[in-house]
């Protein structure tokens, strides 16, 4: 009987897009549009800056175009550099199966796009590549601490091993893309796949930092270079899926791992694209049902600054751990801060592109209404897996103001449309593209099924002069 790797394989090479429902289609041709407006903004970001210096002064062959950087390097460093900007923005959608470990679009999505460039595929291979990269990075993460008891989740991989599975799945998501844009055969497949397990790395210490955007870019540009390898005839343990000290080593002896999800209904819907949490603000998702809470409740009530004097925010104990910074020190720390994040929308009732910034940081009415915010823990909520928000808001008057929310609007309970999709997306390109470019970008993803290639739009990108 074939194992995991192989049948993965398998399925990579002979999966078509007729396999693939409309409504999955369309939820990937929004998570492609979304990756294609992070890399845009974070171009722009002080770290894409950085990146895209280094890589003009590193450029190799020219093949694939560095967005905005007005020149074109290696496919591999390209991936590399629009990995680190669309996380760099923190607009990346995520999904967060039960069993506690989460990953995005961010991990693979811009290698997909690059190398889509490269090797001129179509519309519908890019999609197809995409939807693949996602079912396989959402199994492995399921697969990880699949025996965790639903409710509970004490075990997780991040806790037990500081291991970012974001990061570590992200490369063997990449090399799934990957593969299939270039048309890699069952074998070649099946040892990129084992290849890209040796380039896995990323630490949950580096949220809030760089460090965390860099290794979504590493992710990007060794996916690529482990595809590569593979074709040109590198190989790998072939059922590195399988083994006790393969892809799950760091954590087979915790009893955890079920390698059977890898392979059960794989290529039947519901496809995990499904699962997805769409991101409307460029922060951290652990903030986005709070941030929706705090407008709630601030436009229904019309409420001032200074009527407030105190936000009582509840969250998880993950959110707690990682989104509690009740003085940022940096705007990617912000980016990580509920109280940061909760004294913005009472100010300007608003999170945009523009909040995220040193110039929002030093502002001193930001600061004082952010020392106001308090996180806590709501009695019987589980330490993670709770998609919901409550507030507690006590007025100067000592009037309170009470409110919860299921989820964010973009989360599966709550789901966002192609179309309000794109209106997100357009809110943040228009900033920093005219509005024939942004058109061309909507009009490229939106329709993406029907392009032969996305050469257009990538040499647009390439070049955008709007600061």
């Amino acid at each position: 009987m074939d194992g995991a790797t192989k049948i993965v394989s398998d399925w990579i090479v002979n999966a078509k897009y007729g396999d693939f429902p409309q409504e999955t289609i369309d939820t990937t041709k929004g998570l492609l549009l979304k990756t294609v407006t992070g890399m845009v903004v974070g171009a722009r970001e002080p770290i894409g800056k950085v990146i895209t210096n280094y890589l003009a002064r590193t450029a190799g062959p020219a093949v694939a175009g560095v967005t905005g950087g007005g020149f074109r390097t290696t496919v591999e460093d390209a991936a590399y550099a629009h990995g680190v900007f669309a996380h760099a923005s923190e607009l990346e959608d995520d999904e967060f199966p039960k069993t506690g470990d989460g990953h995005g679009n961010f991990w693979s999505f811009p290698a997909i796009l690059s190398l889509g460039e490269d090797c001129f595929s179509s519309g519908r291979e890019l999609i197809v590549s995409a939807i693949m990269s996602w079912e396989i990075l959402s199994r492995l993460t399921r697969a990880a601490c699949a025996g965790n008891v639903e409710g509970k989740m004490e075990y997780t991989v991040a806790n037990h091993t500081g291991i970012s599975t974001a990061a570590y799945n992200g490369t063997i998501s990449t090399t799934v893309g990957a593969a299939r844009l270039m048309g890699l055969n069952a074998e070649q497949t099946l040892h990129a796949l084992s290849l890209s397990v040796s380039h896995a790395a990323g630490k949950v210490a580096q949220l809030g930092f760089d460090a965390h955007f860099i290794e979504s870019g590493n992710s990007c540009r060794t996916g690529i270079q482990s595809a590569i390898f593979a074709r040109e005839g590198l190989t790998g343990c072939t059922d590195i899926f399988e083994r006790q000290d393969g892809v799950f080593g760091p954590v087979w002896s915790e009893g955890m791992v079920d390698v059977d999800i890898m392979t059960k209904d794989l290529g039947k819907p519901p496809f995990m694209v499904h699962n997805v949490e769409f991101k409307k603000y460029g922060c951290c998702n652990l903030m986005h049902a709070t941030n929706d809470n705090v407008l709630e409740v601030v436009e229904k009530n019309d409420l001032k600054p200074e009527d407030i004097e105190q936000i009582e925010v509840g969250v998880t104990m993950v959110g707690d751990k990682f989104c509690n910074r009740p003085d940022p020190i940096s705007p990617t720390e912000a980016r990580f801060s509920y109280q940061f994040a909760a004294a913005e929308i009472v100010l300007r009732r608003k999170i945009d592109y523009s909040t995220f910034s040193e110039k929002r940081l030093a502002d001193a009415d930001i600061r004082e209404l952010a020392k106001k915010v308090k996180v806590f823990t709501p009695e019987g909520w589980p330490p993670m897996g709770h998609p919901g928000s409550k507030i507690i808001i006590t007025l100067k008057n000592g009037e309170k103001i009470e409110n919860e929310v299921a989820s964010q609007l973009g989360h599966p309970l709550r789901p966002l449309s192609l179309d309000q999709i794109t209106d997100v997306s357009r809110n943040f390109l228009e900033v920093y593209l005219n509005n024939q470019q942004v058109d061309l970008v909507i009009d490229t993803m939106t329709h993406l099924e029907e392009r032969s290639d996305i050469r257009s739009m990538m040499d647009m990108m390439t070049n955008f002069h709007k600061q």
